[in-house]
């Protein structure tokens, strides 16, 4: 309908929002932890272009990314 406001699309690392910035998260994605900053818990590395959390190398607590 004319005259209604669309949704924003929500960032990929939440799950719902009030906007389209990852601070505007309403809740987090899958195994998204730290709510509103949604990030990858320890252990894992986030990978950028899909936005999943991966696992560090084995020997690693925490990591920046690659195995």
């Amino acid at each position: 309908m004319e005259g209604e406001a669309e949704c924003p699309k929500c960032n990929d690392v939440c799950d719902g929002c009030m906007g389209p910035l990852p601070t505007e998260c309403t809740g987090c994605a899958l195994g998204r932890v730290g709510y509103p900053a949604c990030s990858c818990p320890d252990g894992t590395w986030d990978d950028g272009p899909t936005k999943d959390c991966q696992l560090c190398h084995d020997n690693c607590a925490t990591c920046t990314g690659g195995k």
